[in-house]
C-alpha cells in the first residue's frame, strides 16, 4: 500500500488567535515567494479508436511564479508514493474512484447557511455575466484543456483510425472509411465517412497552472494543508469551530488535498467547495489580514478551476479561474499569477471550440510574462499553448515558429520540456505531410524521455506519437509495437486509467485498419468500459462511443450504432454545442442517416460544416463532411453540386496527406461522380490514382495478415477501374483490366507463397526462445479456444502472441529479403497455358461482372449480365441442399441452368474448342464446382478437364516451384479402424505397394502425421473436418485422441506432395476474403508446399466418397495428371453406378485446386 504523507503538526500560531494567524499567514506567503514556481508534470491527452491521445495537453502548464508572485504558489514538492500519484487523464484530470461525497454534519456546515457550493458558484457566475466575463449556460461537461483534433471514424463502408495524432489541426487524424453500399451504375457509390473521435495534438505541451498536485505538501495560512486521518486510514471530517473560519477552510483544504492524492476528485471538489465560504468569511472578518488571506482564497479557486476543468465542467472552471484572476489582478495587474489565470481561461475556451478566444488569452499571458524581469520559466509554456491553437486552426507556419521559440528556451533549462517541443514540431510536420521528418522529431523526443525515465508517462506519450506517424505511413506492424509499448507502461503505472483506455483505442485502430473488426470491437468496448468508470460524460467517452458506433454499424447492428452516435452527440453537445467534437458527432449521424433520410443527413452534415467553418474550414475533418455531402447530392441527382463537394474534399486531403487512405477515398468519390457524368477518362484517372495509393499502403502494412486485411478492405478502386475499363473497351482496355483484376485477386496468397521461400531460422538462443514461445502461445490459444473463446484469458494470450509475432518478423533474418511478388499481365498468363487449355477469369462486382476467356493465342473480355448479388442468390439456391447433405430438387436444377447461362453462355465459343479448363473464380464463385453446370448436352465436366486456381499469378508461382524428391509414394491417415474412410485409406495404401504408409486408428496421431507428412508424393487425409466460419484459423482436421490440426498449425507443415487429398467434409469451405478467392484450409496447404489439392465443397456420404477416391488413386498410379485423374474417376463411377451418382451431390463436390 502506498505510504501516506507524513503528518505535520499544526503550528501553534494556528491555534492562538488573530495575532498568531497573521504571523503564520505572512510566513507562508513569504515562503511561497521564495520557493518560486515549479514546472508541472506533463499532462497527456487521451485519444479514442480511431482514438488517440497524448501529448501534453493542448495547453501547457507554466512553472509557478518566481519572486514577486502571489502567495498562492505551493511549497516544494515532497516525494511520496509511486509514480501513479501523478497520473493524469486526457484532460489533465487524475484518475478518480467515483463515490459519494462525505456528508457534513449540520454543526459543521458553511457559514452561509449551508447553501450548496454549486449554488454559490451560480451566483458568482451570474455576477460575472453582468460584467461580461462569464459564459452563460449551465455547467458543461466539456473537453478539458485540450487542443481539439477531430478524428475521422470508420463506419461500415468507412475506415478507422486509432491513435490520436500529434498534429493540432482538427481532423488531422486520418479517417476511418471504407467503401460499400454504393448505388448502382454509373459507378460506385462514394464512400460515406464517419469520424471516430476528436484528435488531440500529440506531444504538445499540456500544462495548465494548477493547484497542489499529488505528492506535494502545501502550506496555507500557516497551517500544513495535509489532511487529518483517522485510525482506519480514511479521511475524516474536520473538527470545525465556527469562531475560527480560517482554520475551518484550511481543514477542508487538507481533506481535499488528501482526496486528490487518492484520485477521488469528485470528493475533493466537495471539500474545496466547503473551504471557499469559510475562507471568504475569514477574509470579511479580518480585513487587516487581507494581503495574506487573498492569496489563499485565490489558491482555492485555482484548485477548483483545475478540478472542474479535468471533469469537463467548463462553466464552473471558468467561474473559478475568473475569480482567481480577479484576485490576482487586484494584487498586481502585471504579475505572473495574472498571466497564469489568463492562460487557464484560454484552456476553458479551447475545448468549447472557441479557438480565436483561446489564442488571444494565451498570447496575452505570454505578453504579460515577457514584460517581467527576469522572464519567468512559464514563458515557453505560453508560447506553446498559443502554438497549439495555431496548429488547430491550420496556421502551420505560425505554430511552427512558436514551437521553435519554445524549444530554444527549453533546451537550456528543461530536457523534458524540450522533448515536448520536439513532439510539437513533429505534429506540424505531420500536417505538412513530411512523415519522415515528423518521425525523426518524435523518435528524438522518445530518446530524450527514455533518458529521463524509460517507464514514465511522458515516455508512453512519445511511444504513441511514433506509433501514430508509423500508422499514418501504413506501417501497421511497427505502429502496433509502439502502441503495445505504451500500454505496458500505462498498465504498470495505472491499470484501468484513461491512458490505458487510450492505448486500447489506438490498438483497436490498427485492428480496424486490418479489417479485424472483432478484435477492434473488443478493444474499444474495454476502452468504453474504462471511460464510463473514470471519466463519465466526458469528450473522451464520446470519442470511444463514436468508434464503437462505427464498428457496430459495420457489424450490421444499426440500432446499437445509432444509440452510440446519439449518446456521443448528447455528451459533446452538453459540454460545448459549437465544439469540434460536436461537429464530429453531427457528421457521424449525417453519414448514418444517408441510407434512411437524405434530408436529415444533409441537415446534420451542414450543421457540422458550419462549425468547422468557424475555425478550421480546411481541416481533414471538414473534408469528411464535404465528401458525405457529395454522396448526398449525388443521391439527390445533383451531380454538379456533388462534383464541387467531392473536389473540395479531395483538395483538402491531398494537400494534407497525398498518399493516405483519406485521399484514396476522396479519389474514389470523385471517380464515381465523373463516371455518372460520362466523363470516363477523368474517372479512370481518379480510380487509377486510388489503386496506386492502396498498393502503397499495402506495401507498408507489414507481412501476412496485416497486408491481406488492409488490401481486402480497399478493393473498391480496383473493382471500379476494372468495370470501367471493360465497359469502355478501348484499345488495350481489356488487357489492362485483366492486369488490374490480377493485382486485386492475387496479393494475399502471393505474399504468403513468397514468404514461404524465406529461410526463417533462429541464429541465437534468444531467437530460438522467441520461436518456442510463439509455438507455446499458439498451443495455449488452441486450448482456450476450445474452452472459452473470447474470455479475458483468451484475449490476453492472443495479445501476447501478436506481440511475439511482431518481434519475430522484426528480429529474425530472412524477412528483410522478402521480395514483392509481381502479378502477371495478360501476355505472361498466356505463356502459362498449353494448347487446348482455356483459362476463364471471373470478376464480380455489385454494379457489373466480367469474364476473360484466355488461351495461348487469344483473349477476350465479356460482360456478364446481372450483378454480384444476383449471382450470389443463384449460388445459394443451387448449393443450399447439397450443403445440408441432401439431393437437389427442381429449384436446385433451375438455379444451375440459370448460372450456366450467365457464366458459361458468354464464352460458349471458347468452351467448344477447349479440352482443358482452368477457372479463376471471383468472390463467391469459389464455392461453385463449374463441372456440374449444364453446357450443351451434358455437364461441363463431361466436355473438359476442370481445375481451379486463386489467380493466374498463383498458378505461375505453384507451377514454377522447385520440387524436392519425395521418399514414399503415399501417406494416408484414417481414424477409427471401423470407419469406412479408414478402410479406404488402408486399401489405397496397399494398392500403392512398397513405401506407402497408412496411419490408422491409434497410430493416426497429430504428432505422427506432422513427422511423416513431408516425405511422400501423395498425402490422403480421411479424417473429420471442423469448420469455423468466424475464426478460419481455428478450422481443423481431427486426429486420434481428440487432437486437432488447426489451420494456423498447417502453415508449419513441410510438404513435398504433388497432391494432398482432404476427403473430410467441407475441407474447402470457409469465409471468402475479398480480393483473394481461396477458402478454408487450401491456403495453408499451398503455403506448406502442396502443389495441388483435392478438397470437398460440401459433405458427401462415405460410400460414394470411398468408391470415387479409390478410382482417383488408381488413375494417379497409372500416371495421369491430378486433374485428369479426378475427371476420369468421376466419369468412371457415374458410368458404373448411374443411380448413386445421378445427382451432382455425390460426385461434383470434390474439386482440384492448383496445378492441374
Amino acid at each position: 500500500m502506498r505510504p501516506g504523507p507524513r503528518r505535520r503538526p499544526e503550528p501553534a500560531a494556528a491555534r492562538r488567535g488573530p495575532g498568531g494567524h497573521r504571523a503564520a499567514v505572512r510566513a507562508a506567503v513569504r515562503g511561497g515567494r521564495r520557493r518560486g514556481e515549479r514546472r508541472q508534470a506533463a499532462v497527456r491527452p487521451q485519444e479514442p479508436p480511431d482514438g488517440l491521445r497524448r501529448g501534453r495537453h493542448g495547453v501547457r502548464a507554466a512553472r509557478r511564479p518566481g519572486p514577486g508572485a502571489g502567495a498562492g504558489a505551493p511549497g516544494p514538492p515532497r516525494r511520496r508514493g509511486p509514480p501513479r500519484l501523478r497520473r493524469l487523464d486526457r484532460h489533465g484530470r487524475q484518475a478518480v474512484d467515483r463515490g459519494r461525497v462525505r456528508r457534513v454534519p449540520p454543526q459543521h456546515r458553511r457559514p452561509d447557511g449551508g447553501a450548496p457550493a454549486t449554488a454559490r458558484l451560480d451566483r458568482a457566475q451570474a455576477r460575472r455575466r453582468q460584467r461580461g466575463g462569464a459564459r452563460p449556460g449551465p455547467a458543461a461537461h466539456g473537453g478539458g484543456h485540450r487542443t481539439h483534433r477531430p478524428e475521422r471514424g470508420g463506419i461500415l463502408r468507412f475506415d478507422g483510425r486509432g491513435h490520436q495524432p500529434p498534429g493540432g489541426q482538427p481532423g488531422a487524424a486520418r479517417r476511418r472509411r471504407g467503401a460499400g453500399g454504393r448505388p448502382r451504375r454509373a459507378g460506385l457509390r462514394p464512400p460515406v465517412r464517419l469520424r471516430d473521435q476528436t484528435r488531440l495534438p500529440r506531444g504538445r505541451r499540456g500544462r495548465v497552472h494548477q493547484g497542489p498536485r499529488p505528492g506535494e505538501g502545501v502550506r496555507r495560512a500557516g497551517v500544513a494543508v495535509d489532511p487529518a486521518e483517522d485510525s482506519g486510514g480514511r479521511v475524516s471530517s474536520p473538527e470545525l469551530d465556527a469562531s475560527d473560519p480560517l482554520n475551518n477552510a484550511v481543514a477542508y483544504a487538507r481533506i481535499g488535498k488528501r482526496l486528490m492524492d487518492d484520485h477521488q476528485e469528485l470528493e475533493a471538489i466537495g471539500c474545496y467547495e466547503e473551504a471557499v465560504p469559510w475562507a471568504e468569511r475569514a477574509l470579511a472578518e479580518r480585513e487587516e489580514d487581507r494581503a495574506e488571506l487573498l492569496p489563499f482564497l485565490q489558491y482555492l479557486h485555482d484548485v477548483l478551476g483545475n478540478l472542474m476543468l479535468r471533469q469537463s465542467r467548463l462553466d464552473e472552471a471558468e467561474t473559478h479561474f475568473g475569480r482567481a484572476l480577479d484576485i490576482a489582478t487586484g494584487i498586481d495587474a502585471g504579475s505572473a499569477d495574472v498571466a497564469k489565470f489568463t492562460s487557464n481561461l484560454g484552456s476553458v475556451h479551447k475545448p468549447r471550440g472557441e479557438l480565436r478566444e483561446a489564442l488571444a488569452l494565451f498570447r496575452k499571458a505570454a505578453e504579460i510574462v515577457s514584460a517581467l524581469s527576469p522572464v519567468p520559466d512559464a514563458y515557453p509554456s505560453y508560447l506553446s499553448n498559443a502554438g497549439t491553437v495555431h496548429l488547430a486552426l491550420g496556421e502551420l507556419d505560425e505554430a511552427l515558429a512558436l514551437f521553435r521559440r519554445a524549444l530554444e528556451v527549453d533546451r537550456k533549462t528543461d530536457p523534458g520540456a524540450a522533448a515536448t517541443d520536439l513532439s510539437l514540431i513533429g505534429s506540424v510536420l505531420v500536417e505538412y505531410g513530411d512523415l519522415d521528418a515528423a518521425r525523426t522529431h518524435y523518435e528524438l523526443a522518445l530518446v530524450m524521455q527514455r533518458e529521463l525515465d524509460p517507464r514514465s508517462p511522458a515516455t508512453a506519450r512519445e511511444l504513441v506519437n511514433v506509433g501514430y506517424v508509423l500508422r499514418l505511413g501504413g506501417d501497421l506492424d511497427q505502429a502496433l509495437r509502439y502502441y503495445y509499448g505504451a500500454l505496458d507502461i500505462d498498465e504498470a503505472l495505472a491499470p484501468g486509467s484513461t491512458e490505458t483506455a487510450t492505448d486500447l483505442a489506438n490498438i483497436a485502430a490498427i485492428h480496424r485498419r486490418r479489417g479485424e473488426d472483432g478484435r477492434a470491437l473488443d478493444a474499444v468496448e474495454r476502452a468504453v468500459e474504462i471511460s464510463r468508470r473514470v471519466v463519465p460524460r466526458s469528450p473522451s467517452l464520446a470519442s470511444r462511443l463514436s468508434t464503437l458506433g462505427g464498428l457496430r454499424l459495420r457489424a450490421g447492428d444499426r440500432a446499437a450504432a445509432l444509440a452510440a452516435f446519439r449518446e456521443a452527440l448528447d455528451i459533446d453537445r452538453a459540454a460545448a454545442p459549437r465544439s469540434l467534437e460536436t461537429a464530429r458527432d453531427l457528421g457521424n449521424l449525417g453519414g448514418f442517416l444517408i441510407d434512411e433520410d437524405l434530408a436529415a443527413a444533409r441537415r446534420h452534415c451542414e450543421e457540422a460544416l458550419s462549425i468547422y467553418a468557424e475555425s478550421v474550414p480546411d481541416s481533414p475533418s471538414a473534408a469528411v463532411v464535404h465528401g458525405n455531402l457529395a454522396v448526398i447530392a449525388r443521391a439527390e441527382g445533383d451531380l454538379d453540386q456533388a462534383l464541387a463537394a467531392a473536389r473540395r474534399a479531395l483538395d483538402i486531403t491531398r494537400r494534407a496527406s497525398p498518399a493516405s487512405e483519406s485521399t484514396m477515398i476522396d479519389l474514389v468519390n470523385l471517380g464515381v461522380i465523373h463516371e455518372g457524368r460520362d466523363e470516363l477518362d477523368a474517372a479512370l484517372d481518379r480510380y487509377a490514382e486510388a489503386v496506386e495509393i492502396v498498393e502503397s499502403l499495402r506495401a507498408r502494412a507489414g507481412i501476412g495478415t496485416a497486408r491481406e486485411s488492409l488490401f481486402a478492405e480497399h478493393q473498391t478502386p480496383f473493382t471500379g477501374l476494372v468495370a470501367l475499363l471493360v465497359h469502355r473497351g478501348g484499345p488495350g482496355d481489356h488487357d489492362r483490366a485483366f492486369h488490374v483484376s490480377e493485382r486485386a485477386r492475387t496479393r494475399a496468397l502471393m505474399d504468403l507463397l513468397s514468404e514461404r521461400r524465406l529461410e526463417i531460422r533462429a541464429e541465437d538462443p534468444a531467437q530460438e526462445a522467441l520461436l518456442a514461445e510463439e509455438q507455446d502461445l499458439r498451443t495455449r490459444l488452441a486450448v482456450l479456444h476450445e474452452q472459452s473463446p473470447g474470455q479475458r484469458e483468451y484475449r490476453r494470450v492472443e495479445e501476447r502472441l501478436e506481440r511475439v509475432t511482431l518481434r519475430i518478423r522484426d528480429e529474425l533474418p530472412g524477412y528483410a529479403a522478402l521480395k514483392e511478388p509481381e502479378p502477371l499481365d495478360l501476355p505472361a498468363t498466356q505463356r502459362l497455358l498449353d494448347g487446348g487449355t482455356l483459362l476463364l477469369a471471373y470478376h464480380l462486382a455489385p454494379y457489373g461482372c466480367a469474364v476473360w476467356a484466355i488461351t495461348r493465342g487469344t483473349s477476350r473480355a465479356v460482360h456478364i449480365r446481372g450483378g454480384e448479388d444476383r449471382i450470389k442468390e443463384l449460388l445459394d439456391r443451387a448449393l443450399a441442399r447439397y450443403r445440408e447433405g441432401a439431393l437437389g430438387d427442381e429449384a436446385t436444377e433451375a438455379a444451375r441452368r440459370e448460372l450456366a447461362g450467365l457464366l458459361l453462355g458468354p464464352v460458349a465459343p471458347e468452351l467448344d474448342a477447349a479440352r482443358r479448363l482452368v477457372i479463376v473464380p471471383g468472390g463467391a464463385l469459389a464455392y461453385l464446382p463449374f463441372e456440374m453446370l449444364p453446357f450443351r448436352d451434358g455437364p461441363l465436366g463431361d466436355r473438359a478437364v476442370v481445375s481451379y486456381v486463386p489467380s493466374a499469378t498463383v498458378l505461375g508461382e505453384l507451377a514454377g516451384r522447385t520440387r524436392r524428391p519425395a521418399g514414399g509414394p503415399f501417406l494416408g491417415v484414417g481414424l477409427e479402424e471401423s470407419l469406412p474412410g479408414t478402410r479406404e485409406v488402408a486399401e489405397i495404401a496397399a494398392e500403392y505397394g512398397g513405401g506407402a504408409r497408412a496411419l490408422l486408428g491409434p497410430d493416426a496421431t497429430k504428432e505422427h502425421f506432422a513427422r511423416e507428412a513431408g516425405g511422400h508424393r501423395i498425402v490422403h487425409l480421411a479424417t473429420h473436418g471442423a469448420i469455423d466460419d468466424h475464426e478460419p484459423l481455428y478450422s481443423a482436421l481431427s486426429f486420434t485422441g481428440g487432437a486437432t490440426l488447426r489451420v494456423y498449425e498447417m502453415f508449419g507443415l513441410d510438404l513435398t506432395a504433388d497432391v494432398v487429398v482432404c476427403s473430410a467434409c467441407d475441407t474447402a469451405v470457409g469465409p471468402i476474403t475479398r480480393g483473394e478467392g481461396l477458402v478454408g484450409m487450401s491456403r495453408a496447404l499451398f503455403y506448406a508446399g502442396a502443389q495441388s489439392l483435392v478438397v470437398s465443397l460440401w459433405p458427401i456420404p462415405d460410400r460414394p466418397t470411398r468408391r470415387l477416391m479409390r478410382a482417383f488413386h488408381r488413375h494417379l498410379r497409372s500416371g495421369a495428371r491430378p486433374a485428369d485423374a479426378l475427371r476420369s474417376a468421376k466419369t468412371e463411377v457415374r458410368a458404373s453406378h448411374p443411380l448413386v451418382y445421378r445427382d451432382p451431390y455425390t460426385w461434383a463436390g470434390f474439386v482440384l485446386l492448383g496445378v492441374p
